[in-house]
């Protein structure tokens, strides 16, 4: 049984001082959040697997392309433990836990010992290193997330303001940094073509979402059977009909349970006004335009003529 209240030893704190100092919407999510994180402790103790196994799925891609808000979907469903890219799966720095991720074979086992029927995991500064994770997990799936390069662009400036330190390490080819870690020639020389000191922070932006979801083709993903690109823009419009076809990927049970609530339609279309230079936004919208097709045929021409690009969900 678990007992909500104040713990041993804390003063009483009167309602009127809560009430100074916390909104009361604020108290009320944070107690739907504390009860729903006990519900999930007991299910995943308690509960097992309908067909007796364990799903697994990575979520994968740049940045600022929705994987976040994919993680806090499947991190409403009560089957599911999701691992944040901070989380204990991480190596442990000096001061805090980097992004980098533990030995695969450590994480096998870590992994191994978590009872929810269903695992998912974001660890993007590894997408890298799909084919290796995948190797070292042969019953996972993976969602490989991208997003239109302008609106990541503006949404990664606005997060991380300046955006030229990511591209320095591709530059210098640096092998030790996630940034430049298995970039092709290909990759590095077309970046140099611009890594000027009047590049903006949109355009480097720009460049480092081409560079990071180039990692898709150059690891030949795209042969891949067990990963599938997502795009964000459907996944907004159409959420409950995608995220369907999502678990149906991975080998999971659908909830049913109004996991599929996402409140970001409004973010599709914000970069259109950003100031990138032609020849960029050139090869960017090309590059997008080719994940967008490969995407079409992975979900199957069935589920791209029922809800294309840009068309939502009845509500």
């Amino acid at each position: 049984m678990f007992i909500l209240g104040v713990t041993c030893g804390n003063p009483p704190i009167s309602r009127n001082a809560i009430s100074k100092t916390v909104h009361p919407m604020k108290l009320r999510l944070k107690a739907k959040t504390v009860i729903r994180k006990c519900r999930k402790f007991l299910y995943h103790r308690i509960g097992s697997s309908p067909n007796g196994r364990q799903a697994k799925a990575f979520i994968l891609g740049c940045q600022r392309s929705g994987t976040t808000l994919l993680l806090n979907v499947f991190d409403a469903d009560t089957q599911c433990y999701a691992y944040p890219e901070w989380s204990e799966l991480c190596v442990e720095g000096d001061m805090r836990r980097t992004l980098r991720w533990r030995p695969l074979d450590e994480l096998k086992q870590m992994v191994a010992r978590n009872p929810a029927p269903l695992v998912v995991m974001k660890p993007i500064v590894e997408s890298q290193r799909a084919n290796e994770i995948l190797d070292v997990f042969p019953d996972a799936h993976a969602i490989w997330m991208f997003r239109h390069f302008s609106d990541v662009a503006r949404s990664n400036v606005l997060q991380f303001n300046a955006r030229l330190n990511d591209l320095g390490p591709l530059v210098r080819n640096d092998p030790s940094d996630w940034r430049s870690s298995h970039a092709s020639d290909e990759v590095r020389s077309f970046i140099r073509q611009f890594y000027e000191d009047d590049l903006t922070d949109n355009e480097a932006a720009a460049l480092f979402w081409y560079a990071r979801n180039q990692l898709y083709f150059d690891q030949t993903l795209n042969q891949h059977p067990r990963i599938r690109l997502l795009q964000y823009e459907n996944l907004v419009a159409a959420p409950r009909f995608w995220l369907q076809q999502v678990y149906d990927f991975i080998g999971a049970v659908y909830p049913n349970d109004g996991v599929e609530q996402i409140p970001h339609r409004a973010s599709v279309g914000k970069g259109k006004d950003c100031q990138i230079r032609r020849p960029i936004t050139g090869a960017c919208q090309e590059f997008f335009e080719k994940l967008r097709s490969l995407a079409d045929v992975q979900w199957s021409d069935q589920a791209t003529q029922k809800f294309p690009a840009g068309q939502n969900e009845s509500v």
